[in-house]
């Protein structure tokens, strides 16, 4: 049987020092994580993509276009920045 082969767009997130902060404040942590969680997964809805994976705060996510995907996204991140 032959293995199915396929592109594919992989993104790994991880909240950079969420241990910590959890350890310091945790109803932000929990609140700053829902957030995080809730963003990613209307990106992922948004660009036909797939939940791969979620531990803690971090998320394993594909999608099946890396060009469609990465030109909404750098239009979306610009857009967000300038909030």
């Amino acid at each position: 049987m032959e293995a199915e082969r396929r592109l594919a767009a992989i993104m790994f997130t991880d909240l950079v020092g969420y241990t910590s902060m959890a350890q310091r404040n945790e109803s932000l942590a929990l609140e700053l994580l829902e957030r995080h969680s809730t963003l990613l997964r209307s990106v992922v809805e948004q660009h036909r993509g797939r939940e791969v994976k979620t531990v803690g705060d971090a998320f394993l996510l594909e999608f099946e276009s890396a060009l469609e995907t990465m030109g909404e996204r750098q239009v979306s991140a610009s857009s967000s920045a300038t909030r």
